[in-house]
Protein backbone atom coordinates (compact mmCIF):
# COMPACT_ATOMS: atom_id res chain seq x y z
CA UNK A 1 0.00 0.00 0.00
CA UNK A 2 1.47 3.34 -1.02
CA UNK A 3 1.86 6.19 1.44
CA UNK A 4 -0.83 8.40 -0.12
CA UNK A 5 -3.50 5.71 0.14
CA UNK A 6 -2.47 4.82 3.69
CA UNK A 7 -2.72 8.49 4.67
CA UNK A 8 -6.16 8.80 3.05
CA UNK A 9 -7.48 5.72 4.88
CA UNK A 10 -6.22 7.01 8.23
CA UNK A 11 -7.82 10.37 7.49
CA UNK A 12 -11.12 8.60 6.70
CA UNK A 13 -10.97 6.79 10.04
CA UNK A 14 -10.13 9.93 11.98
CA UNK A 15 -12.76 12.16 10.35
CA UNK A 16 -15.64 9.73 9.88
CA UNK A 17 -15.00 7.29 12.68
CA UNK A 18 -14.68 3.54 12.36
CA UNK A 19 -15.66 1.19 10.94
CA UNK A 20 -15.80 2.87 7.54
CA UNK A 21 -15.76 1.67 3.94
CA UNK A 22 -13.56 3.57 1.48
CA UNK A 23 -13.63 3.08 -2.32
CA UNK A 24 -10.88 4.40 -4.58
CA UNK A 25 -12.54 5.87 -7.67
CA UNK A 26 -9.39 5.71 -9.80
CA UNK A 27 -9.17 1.94 -9.32
CA UNK A 28 -12.79 1.48 -10.43
CA UNK A 29 -12.30 3.55 -13.58
CA UNK A 30 -9.02 1.79 -14.41
CA UNK A 31 -10.58 -1.68 -14.11
CA UNK A 32 -13.55 -0.72 -16.31
CA UNK A 33 -11.40 0.89 -18.97
CA UNK A 34 -8.83 -1.92 -18.99
CA UNK A 35 -11.49 -4.59 -19.54
CA UNK A 36 -13.09 -2.58 -22.32
CA UNK A 37 -9.71 -2.08 -24.01
CA UNK A 38 -8.77 -5.76 -23.71
CA UNK A 39 -11.83 -6.88 -25.70
CA UNK A 40 -11.06 -5.79 -29.25
CA UNK A 41 -14.24 -7.24 -30.74
CA UNK A 42 -15.97 -4.01 -31.76
CA UNK A 43 -19.63 -4.84 -31.23
CA UNK A 44 -19.89 -5.31 -27.48
CA UNK A 45 -21.86 -4.18 -24.44
CA UNK A 46 -20.37 -4.38 -20.95
CA UNK A 47 -22.75 -4.49 -18.00
CA UNK A 48 -21.93 -4.08 -14.32
CA UNK A 49 -23.46 -6.69 -12.00
CA UNK A 50 -24.51 -4.18 -9.38
CA UNK A 51 -25.25 -6.75 -6.68
CA UNK A 52 -21.49 -6.63 -6.00
CA UNK A 53 -21.68 -3.03 -4.80
CA UNK A 54 -24.77 -0.88 -5.21
CA UNK A 55 -23.41 2.32 -3.65
CA UNK A 56 -24.73 5.23 -5.69
CA UNK A 57 -21.33 6.88 -6.18
CA UNK A 58 -19.77 3.59 -7.27
CA UNK A 59 -22.54 2.76 -9.74
CA UNK A 60 -22.46 6.27 -11.21
CA UNK A 61 -18.70 5.99 -11.68
CA UNK A 62 -19.10 2.73 -13.59
CA UNK A 63 -21.97 4.03 -15.71
CA UNK A 64 -19.72 6.95 -16.58
CA UNK A 65 -17.29 4.57 -18.30
CA UNK A 66 -20.02 3.39 -20.68
CA UNK A 67 -21.23 0.29 -18.85
CA UNK A 68 -24.86 -0.72 -18.54
CA UNK A 69 -26.18 -2.77 -15.58
CA UNK A 70 -26.98 -6.35 -14.76
CA UNK A 71 -29.76 -6.32 -12.13
CA UNK A 72 -31.27 -9.19 -10.16
CA UNK A 73 -34.26 -7.54 -8.46
CA UNK A 74 -36.98 -4.97 -8.98
CA UNK A 75 -35.21 -2.66 -6.55
CA UNK A 76 -31.95 -2.84 -8.49
CA UNK A 77 -33.79 -2.22 -11.77
CA UNK A 78 -35.56 0.87 -10.44
CA UNK A 79 -32.38 2.19 -8.80
CA UNK A 80 -30.29 1.60 -11.92
CA UNK A 81 -32.74 3.43 -14.16
CA UNK A 82 -32.86 6.36 -11.72
CA UNK A 83 -29.06 6.58 -11.94
CA UNK A 84 -29.28 6.84 -15.73
CA UNK A 85 -28.40 3.35 -16.98
CA UNK A 86 -28.85 3.15 -20.75
CA UNK A 87 -29.34 -0.63 -20.66
CA UNK A 88 -30.40 -3.06 -17.94
CA UNK A 89 -30.32 -6.84 -18.09
CA UNK A 90 -32.81 -8.25 -15.57
CA UNK A 91 -31.38 -11.62 -14.54
CA UNK A 92 -34.01 -13.03 -12.22
CA UNK A 93 -34.07 -16.28 -10.24
CA UNK A 94 -37.13 -17.65 -8.42
CA UNK A 95 -38.73 -14.22 -8.12
CA UNK A 96 -42.39 -13.62 -7.42
CA UNK A 97 -44.91 -13.19 -10.23
CA UNK A 98 -45.56 -9.66 -8.99
CA UNK A 99 -41.90 -8.67 -9.31
CA UNK A 100 -41.41 -10.35 -12.68
CA UNK A 101 -44.49 -8.72 -14.16
CA UNK A 102 -43.53 -5.33 -12.73
CA UNK A 103 -40.12 -5.44 -14.45
CA UNK A 104 -41.69 -6.60 -17.72
CA UNK A 105 -44.03 -3.60 -17.51
CA UNK A 106 -41.14 -1.20 -16.83
CA UNK A 107 -39.24 -2.71 -19.72
CA UNK A 108 -42.17 -2.12 -22.06
CA UNK A 109 -42.49 1.48 -20.89
CA UNK A 110 -38.80 2.40 -21.05
CA UNK A 111 -37.39 0.19 -23.80
CA UNK A 112 -34.20 -0.16 -21.71
CA UNK A 113 -34.61 -3.62 -20.16
CA UNK A 114 -33.66 -7.04 -21.45
CA UNK A 115 -35.70 -9.69 -19.63
CA UNK A 116 -33.46 -12.70 -18.97
CA UNK A 117 -35.64 -15.77 -18.38
CA UNK A 118 -34.28 -18.30 -15.93
CA UNK A 119 -36.81 -21.07 -16.57
CA UNK A 120 -39.30 -22.45 -19.08
CA UNK A 121 -42.09 -21.21 -16.84
CA UNK A 122 -40.88 -17.62 -17.05
CA UNK A 123 -40.73 -17.81 -20.83
CA UNK A 124 -44.36 -18.88 -20.76
CA UNK A 125 -45.20 -15.92 -18.51
CA UNK A 126 -44.02 -13.32 -21.03
CA UNK A 127 -46.62 -11.44 -23.08
CA UNK A 128 -46.76 -12.56 -26.69
CA UNK A 129 -44.27 -10.83 -28.92
CA UNK A 130 -41.87 -9.89 -26.10
CA UNK A 131 -38.16 -9.68 -26.95
CA UNK A 132 -36.18 -11.62 -24.33
CA UNK A 133 -33.03 -13.43 -23.28
CA UNK A 134 -32.83 -16.94 -21.88
CA UNK A 135 -30.27 -18.14 -19.36
CA UNK A 136 -28.64 -21.46 -20.23
CA UNK A 137 -27.23 -23.82 -17.60
CA UNK A 138 -24.38 -25.71 -19.24
CA UNK A 139 -22.13 -28.42 -17.80
CA UNK A 140 -19.15 -26.14 -17.06
CA UNK A 141 -19.07 -24.28 -13.75
CA UNK A 142 -16.32 -22.54 -11.85
CA UNK A 143 -15.63 -20.28 -8.89
CA UNK A 144 -13.68 -19.72 -5.69
CA UNK A 145 -16.25 -21.60 -3.54
CA UNK A 146 -19.08 -24.09 -4.11
CA UNK A 147 -21.62 -21.40 -3.16
CA UNK A 148 -20.69 -19.22 -6.14
CA UNK A 149 -20.59 -21.84 -8.89
CA UNK A 150 -23.62 -21.05 -11.03
CA UNK A 151 -23.47 -23.62 -13.82
CA UNK A 152 -23.50 -27.39 -13.87
CA UNK A 153 -25.79 -30.19 -12.65
CA UNK A 154 -25.90 -28.87 -9.05
CA UNK A 155 -26.87 -25.32 -10.01
CA UNK A 156 -30.31 -23.80 -9.43
CA UNK A 157 -29.80 -21.29 -12.25
CA UNK A 158 -30.93 -21.29 -15.84
CA UNK A 159 -32.54 -23.67 -18.30
CA UNK A 160 -30.55 -26.92 -18.69
CA UNK A 161 -28.82 -26.87 -22.04
CA UNK A 162 -30.51 -30.17 -22.89
CA UNK A 163 -33.87 -28.32 -22.78
CA UNK A 164 -33.06 -25.74 -25.44
CA UNK A 165 -35.50 -27.46 -27.88
CA UNK A 166 -38.24 -26.80 -25.31
CA UNK A 167 -37.18 -23.15 -25.19
CA UNK A 168 -37.53 -22.87 -28.95
CA UNK A 169 -40.94 -24.53 -28.86
CA UNK A 170 -42.24 -21.99 -26.32
CA UNK A 171 -40.69 -19.12 -28.27
CA UNK A 172 -42.52 -20.25 -31.41
CA UNK A 173 -45.85 -20.92 -29.70
CA UNK A 174 -45.88 -17.59 -27.85
CA UNK A 175 -44.45 -15.59 -30.75
CA UNK A 176 -41.54 -14.38 -28.60
CA UNK A 177 -38.38 -12.84 -29.99
CA UNK A 178 -35.39 -14.62 -28.50
CA UNK A 179 -32.83 -11.88 -29.03
CA UNK A 180 -30.25 -13.03 -26.48
CA UNK A 181 -28.76 -16.07 -24.79
CA UNK A 182 -26.92 -15.87 -21.48
CA UNK A 183 -24.58 -18.03 -19.46
CA UNK A 184 -22.78 -17.31 -16.19
CA UNK A 185 -20.53 -20.07 -14.83
CA UNK A 186 -19.53 -18.65 -11.44
CA UNK A 187 -17.50 -16.03 -9.61
CA UNK A 188 -13.87 -15.36 -8.79
CA UNK A 189 -12.34 -17.08 -11.83
CA UNK A 190 -8.86 -16.06 -12.95
CA UNK A 191 -8.17 -18.85 -15.46
CA UNK A 192 -8.70 -17.86 -19.09
CA UNK A 193 -8.99 -21.55 -20.03
CA UNK A 194 -12.05 -22.00 -17.79
CA UNK A 195 -13.84 -19.12 -19.53
CA UNK A 196 -12.85 -20.54 -22.91
CA UNK A 197 -14.28 -23.93 -21.98
CA UNK A 198 -17.60 -22.44 -20.87
CA UNK A 199 -17.73 -20.13 -23.88
CA UNK A 200 -17.44 -23.12 -26.19
CA UNK A 201 -20.40 -24.80 -24.47
CA UNK A 202 -22.68 -21.85 -25.17
CA UNK A 203 -21.44 -21.45 -28.74
CA UNK A 204 -22.03 -25.15 -29.37
CA UNK A 205 -25.66 -24.69 -28.26
CA UNK A 206 -26.02 -21.87 -30.76
CA UNK A 207 -24.46 -23.90 -33.56
CA UNK A 208 -26.95 -26.73 -33.01
CA UNK A 209 -30.08 -24.57 -32.74
CA UNK A 210 -31.43 -22.02 -35.19
CA UNK A 211 -32.23 -18.70 -33.50
CA UNK A 212 -33.29 -16.31 -36.25
CA UNK A 213 -33.83 -13.31 -33.93
CA UNK A 214 -30.54 -13.68 -32.06
CA UNK A 215 -28.67 -10.38 -31.55
CA UNK A 216 -26.79 -10.76 -28.24
CA UNK A 217 -24.62 -13.47 -26.69
CA UNK A 218 -23.89 -12.90 -22.99
CA UNK A 219 -21.01 -14.91 -21.50
CA UNK A 220 -21.69 -13.64 -17.98
CA UNK A 221 -19.17 -12.30 -15.50
CA UNK A 222 -17.19 -13.92 -12.72
CA UNK A 223 -13.81 -12.41 -13.59
CA UNK A 224 -11.72 -12.88 -10.47
CA UNK A 225 -9.22 -10.63 -8.75
CA UNK A 226 -6.18 -11.52 -6.63
CA UNK A 227 -7.05 -11.50 -2.93
CA UNK A 228 -3.73 -12.83 -1.63
CA UNK A 229 -0.48 -10.91 -2.27
CA UNK A 230 0.92 -14.09 -3.85
CA UNK A 231 -1.92 -14.44 -6.39
CA UNK A 232 -1.67 -13.21 -9.93
CA UNK A 233 -4.49 -11.31 -11.66
CA UNK A 234 -6.20 -12.75 -14.68
CA UNK A 235 -4.22 -12.22 -17.88
CA UNK A 236 -6.61 -9.58 -19.17
CA UNK A 237 -4.90 -9.25 -22.53
CA UNK A 238 -5.14 -13.00 -23.12
CA UNK A 239 -8.72 -13.04 -21.86
CA UNK A 240 -9.78 -10.26 -24.22
CA UNK A 241 -7.94 -11.81 -27.14
CA UNK A 242 -9.56 -15.20 -26.52
CA UNK A 243 -13.05 -13.71 -26.34
CA UNK A 244 -12.55 -11.50 -29.39
CA UNK A 245 -10.95 -14.15 -31.59
CA UNK A 246 -13.44 -16.90 -30.83
CA UNK A 247 -16.49 -14.69 -31.09
CA UNK A 248 -15.31 -13.11 -34.32
CA UNK A 249 -14.90 -16.55 -35.87
CA UNK A 250 -18.28 -17.69 -34.57
CA UNK A 251 -20.02 -14.66 -36.07
CA UNK A 252 -18.18 -15.18 -39.36
CA UNK A 253 -19.32 -18.81 -39.50
CA UNK A 254 -22.89 -17.79 -38.58
CA UNK A 255 -22.91 -15.08 -41.22
CA UNK A 256 -24.19 -12.52 -38.71
CA UNK A 257 -22.43 -9.89 -36.61
CA UNK A 258 -23.77 -10.34 -33.09
CA UNK A 259 -23.17 -8.25 -29.96
CA UNK A 260 -20.89 -9.73 -27.30
CA UNK A 261 -22.08 -9.07 -23.75
CA UNK A 262 -20.17 -9.42 -20.45
CA UNK A 263 -21.41 -8.60 -16.95
CA UNK A 264 -18.58 -8.40 -14.40
CA UNK A 265 -19.38 -7.42 -10.82
CA UNK A 266 -16.36 -8.22 -8.66
CA UNK A 267 -13.74 -7.17 -11.23
CA UNK A 268 -14.55 -3.42 -11.42
CA UNK A 269 -14.94 -2.85 -7.68
CA UNK A 270 -13.32 -5.46 -5.40
CA UNK A 271 -9.80 -4.03 -5.38
CA UNK A 272 -11.07 -0.47 -4.92
CA UNK A 273 -12.54 -1.11 -1.48
CA UNK A 274 -11.17 -1.08 2.07
CA UNK A 275 -12.97 -1.67 5.34
CA UNK A 276 -11.12 0.35 8.00
CA UNK A 277 -11.61 -0.59 11.64
CA UNK A 278 -10.00 0.17 14.99
CA UNK A 279 -8.33 -2.36 17.27
CA UNK A 280 -9.91 -2.18 20.71
CA UNK A 281 -8.81 -5.38 22.45
CA UNK A 282 -5.55 -7.35 22.47
CA UNK A 283 -6.14 -10.67 24.20
CA UNK A 284 -3.36 -13.22 24.79
CA UNK A 285 -4.48 -16.69 25.82
CA UNK A 286 -2.67 -19.60 27.50
CA UNK A 287 -3.19 -21.54 24.26
CA UNK A 288 -0.56 -19.69 22.20
CA UNK A 289 -3.19 -17.52 20.55
CA UNK A 290 -3.38 -13.74 20.44
CA UNK A 291 -6.67 -12.17 19.41
CA UNK A 292 -6.74 -8.63 18.06
CA UNK A 293 -10.32 -7.49 18.49
CA UNK A 294 -11.67 -4.80 16.16
CA UNK A 295 -14.86 -2.74 16.06
CA UNK A 296 -16.45 -4.43 13.07
CA UNK A 297 -17.53 -7.97 12.29
CA UNK A 298 -19.08 -10.30 9.77
CA UNK A 299 -22.18 -8.11 9.91
CA UNK A 300 -20.14 -5.66 7.81
CA UNK A 301 -17.98 -8.10 5.80
CA UNK A 302 -19.36 -11.62 5.75
CA UNK A 303 -17.12 -13.17 3.10
CA UNK A 304 -14.49 -14.63 5.49
CA UNK A 305 -17.16 -16.26 7.65
CA UNK A 306 -19.42 -17.34 4.79
CA UNK A 307 -16.81 -18.52 2.29
CA UNK A 308 -13.60 -18.83 4.32
CA UNK A 309 -12.30 -16.07 2.07
CA UNK A 310 -8.87 -14.54 2.45
CA UNK A 311 -8.69 -10.76 2.84
CA UNK A 312 -5.33 -9.07 3.19
CA UNK A 313 -5.02 -6.87 6.30
CA UNK A 314 -2.76 -3.84 6.77
CA UNK A 315 -1.91 -2.17 10.05
CA UNK A 316 -2.25 1.44 8.95
CA UNK A 317 -1.08 2.91 12.25
CA UNK A 318 2.00 0.72 12.78
CA UNK A 319 3.09 -0.61 9.36
CA UNK A 320 6.72 -1.09 10.43
CA UNK A 321 6.01 -2.75 13.77
CA UNK A 322 7.55 -6.05 14.82
CA UNK A 323 5.89 -9.01 13.12
CA UNK A 324 3.63 -11.05 15.38
CA UNK A 325 0.92 -13.71 14.84
CA UNK A 326 -2.69 -12.61 15.41
CA UNK A 327 -6.22 -13.84 15.02
CA UNK A 328 -8.07 -10.69 13.93
CA UNK A 329 -11.52 -11.05 15.49
CA UNK A 330 -14.72 -9.08 15.07
CA UNK A 331 -17.21 -7.81 17.65
CA UNK A 332 -20.13 -10.09 16.76
CA UNK A 333 -21.31 -12.65 19.29
CA UNK A 334 -20.41 -15.66 17.11
CA UNK A 335 -17.33 -17.90 17.19
CA UNK A 336 -17.06 -17.68 13.42
CA UNK A 337 -16.40 -13.92 13.51
CA UNK A 338 -12.71 -14.16 12.59
CA UNK A 339 -11.23 -12.20 9.67
CA UNK A 340 -7.92 -14.08 9.39
CA UNK A 341 -9.12 -16.92 7.21
CA UNK A 342 -8.05 -18.49 3.95
CA UNK A 343 -4.39 -18.82 4.98
CA UNK A 344 -4.52 -22.62 5.08
CA UNK A 345 -5.92 -25.33 2.82
CA UNK A 346 -9.17 -25.56 4.78
CA UNK A 347 -10.00 -21.83 4.58
CA UNK A 348 -10.42 -22.01 8.34
CA UNK A 349 -9.51 -19.41 10.94
CA UNK A 350 -5.77 -19.16 11.49
CA UNK A 351 -3.23 -16.78 12.93
CA UNK A 352 -1.66 -14.32 10.52
CA UNK A 353 1.66 -12.59 10.93
CA UNK A 354 1.12 -8.82 11.01
CA UNK A 355 2.97 -5.75 12.27
CA UNK A 356 2.34 -5.42 16.02
CA UNK A 357 -1.28 -4.42 16.64
CA UNK A 358 -1.79 -2.04 19.53
CA UNK A 359 -5.01 -0.86 21.09
CA UNK A 360 -6.25 2.08 19.00
CA UNK A 361 -4.46 1.09 15.79
CA UNK A 362 -6.38 1.41 12.53
CA UNK A 363 -6.50 -1.75 10.39
CA UNK A 364 -7.51 -1.86 6.72
CA UNK A 365 -9.15 -4.98 5.31
CA UNK A 366 -8.39 -5.08 1.59
CA UNK A 367 -10.50 -6.09 -1.42
CA UNK A 368 -13.70 -5.16 0.35
CA UNK A 369 -15.26 -3.33 -2.59
CA UNK A 370 -17.27 -6.32 -3.81
CA UNK A 371 -19.83 -8.19 -1.70
CA UNK A 372 -18.87 -6.19 1.38
CA UNK A 373 -21.36 -3.48 2.29
CA UNK A 374 -23.76 -5.01 -0.26
CA UNK A 375 -24.09 -8.11 1.95
CA UNK A 376 -23.91 -6.27 5.27
CA UNK A 377 -26.56 -6.57 7.96
CA UNK A 378 -27.48 -5.14 11.33
CA UNK A 379 -27.00 -8.43 13.16
CA UNK A 380 -26.53 -7.86 16.91
CA UNK A 381 -28.28 -4.52 16.25
CA UNK A 382 -24.97 -2.98 15.19
CA UNK A 383 -25.44 -0.23 12.59
CA UNK A 384 -23.97 -0.26 9.10
CA UNK A 385 -20.90 1.97 8.61
CA UNK A 386 -20.42 4.97 6.33
CA UNK A 387 -19.16 4.57 2.76
CA UNK A 388 -16.68 7.07 1.32
CA UNK A 389 -15.43 7.63 -2.22
CA UNK A 390 -11.77 8.60 -2.53
CA UNK A 391 -11.50 10.85 -5.58
CA UNK A 392 -8.11 12.43 -6.33
CA UNK A 393 -7.28 12.66 -2.65
CA UNK A 394 -10.69 14.00 -1.61
CA UNK A 395 -12.92 11.89 0.63
CA UNK A 396 -16.57 12.19 -0.36
CA UNK A 397 -19.34 10.76 1.83
CA UNK A 398 -21.19 8.38 -0.47
CA UNK A 399 -23.48 7.04 2.25
CA UNK A 400 -23.73 8.20 5.86
CA UNK A 401 -23.24 5.81 8.74
CA UNK A 402 -26.27 4.70 10.64
CA UNK A 403 -26.40 5.39 14.36
CA UNK A 404 -27.44 3.03 17.13
CA UNK A 405 -30.49 5.28 17.57
CA UNK A 406 -31.38 4.77 13.88
CA UNK A 407 -31.28 1.02 14.30
CA UNK A 408 -33.31 1.00 17.51
CA UNK A 409 -35.91 3.29 15.93
CA UNK A 410 -36.26 0.98 12.91
CA UNK A 411 -36.59 -2.10 15.11
CA UNK A 412 -39.28 -0.34 17.12
CA UNK A 413 -41.26 0.11 13.87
Amino acid sequence: MDAALRTALIRAAETQGTPVYVYDKATIVTRCESLNAAITYPKKKLLYAMKANSNQAVVKTILGTGFGLDCVSLGEVQFGLKLGADRVLYTNNNVSDEEFNAVVKIGKETGKIWINCDSLQRLNDLPEGTACFVRINGPVGGGHHDHVITCGPESKFGVPWEHVPDVLKIVTERKLKLIGVHQHIGSGIREVEKFAEAMEVLLSVLRKNKLPDLEFVDFGGGIGVPYRPTEKPIDLKAFGAMLSTRFTQFCKDAGKELTLVLEPGRFPVAESGYLVAKANTIKETPYSKTFAGINTGFNHLVRPTMYGSYHHITNLSNPDGAQKPYYVAGNICESGDIFTRGDGDENSAASRTLPEIRRGDFLAIHNAGAYGYAMASEYNMRPRPAELLLDKGELIVARKAKSVEDVVREFMG
